[in-house]
């Protein structure tokens, strides 16, 4: 079994208490620039991280390996979601109500936020469990195009292929979404390309100080310009998001290496090592209850200060993660849905 990288796990861990807090900013914060900063990152630095890692491989095995590891993932946690709900009349103050066949069709086309397809048909968003089908497209389309610019062989082809991808995600979702997530997935090339990059020219090997200064500004300069939503995928200045989404990116892992190179971090490289197990429960607890909506209720009832709602809520949300990293690898047959290279659900010769 492959050693895992340290500062990489970290990274992830990072990533995802960023995802945690923008899904708990409340007033000002949300919409001011700690919720423009946090957007420009939480999300992309996980496709920056994935283009970092790639390893070419047959489309087949990537398809294959995608299902074991996000559909499988995606489609559990959604069933779960299901079935959590069903005790809303039990528990209604602490269990969001089932709405049947709108949750079906949003599951089933898997996006972000809601949208409406022509005549008039309303598909309710899913949540950000969008990320796992962004990733599963994103992963082939990166793919694709790697093997397509090495069969051309002329200079620039994977550049070109890359931009068309990003222009044409952005320009279809002035139109319309498409399932599973598309249009993040094609916006999201530009972030596999930027970790490619990163990882081809040993950028985090051989860190230097200009580099991280200028990832920091364009991270800052992109936030400055308004808000980056890759879910839809919206910008407000798109060369600027996609700019600070990278910069940004590569800011947070070059600081993961100089902090995992400097003290111990085994704790938090666990949590980041099961960044898919904080996703996917982070999410069915925000899609399946209302008791983050209770805590934000509680706190703001003792102390009216948006800031400690915010505290309240990062730290109930990330307990609500711990206590799933710690319990779901013990247990049998559900681990398998997360953990799936681990303990995979048959023998693999």
């Amino acid at each position: 079994m492959k050693k895992r990288i340290g500062w990489i796990d970290f990274a992830r861990a990072v990533g995802m208490l960023m995802i945690i807090t923008t899904h708990s900013l409340v007033g000002v914060y949300a919409s001011g620039i700690v919720g423009k900063l946090l957007f420009a990152v939480n999300v992309p630095i996980f496709f920056v991280l994935s283009g970092y890692l790639f390893k070419e491989k047959g489309i087949i095995q990537v398809i294959k390996s995608g299902f074991f590891n996000l559909i499988l993932p995606y489609t559990f946690s959604v069933v779960l979601i299901a079935l959590i709900e069903q005790f809303y009349y039990v528990f209604p103050n602490w269990i969001n109500e089932f709405s049947g066949f709108p949750y079906v069709w949003s599951a089933i086309y898997g996006l972000g936020t809601p949208t409406t397809l022509p005549k008039n048909m309303v598909i309710p968003a899913i949540g950000a469990l969008w990320f796992l089908l962004a990733m599963f497209w994103g992963n082939i389309l990166f793919t694709i195009a790697i093997k397509c610019s090495k069969k051309v062989n002329k200079k620039g082809i994977l550049e070109m292929i890359i931009l068309l991808m990003i222009i044409g995600g952005f320009w279809i979702s002035n139109y319309i979404k498409l399932p599973w997530s598309l249009n993040a997935a094609m916006v999201s090339q530009s972030f596999y390309y930027a970790g490619y990059m990163i990882k081809k020219h040993n950028l985090i090997e051989d860190i230097k100080p200009m580099y991280i200064i200028l990832g920091l500004i364009l991270w800052i300069l992109s936030a400055q310009s308004g808000f980056f939503y890759l879910n839809v995928p919206f910008a407000d200045n798109i060369f600027l998001a996609v700019l600070g989404g990278i910069g940004g990116s590569y800011f947070v892992m070059t600081i993961s290496k100089l902090i995992t190179t400097t003290i111990s971090t085994k704790h938090i490289d666990y949590y980041g090592k099961m960044s898919l197990i904080v996703l996917s429960f982070h999410l069915i607890d925000l899609n399946a209850t209302k008791l983050g909506l209770v805590v934000m209720n509680r706190v703001f009832m003792l102390t009216h200060s948006d800031g400690m709602v915010i505290i309240g809520l990062v730290s109930y949300h990330v307990l609500i993660t711990i206590f799933a990293v710690i319990i779901i690898p013990k247990l049998p047959i559900i681990r398998s849905f997360y953990l799936n290279r681990s303990y995979p659900f048959f023998a693999r010769k």
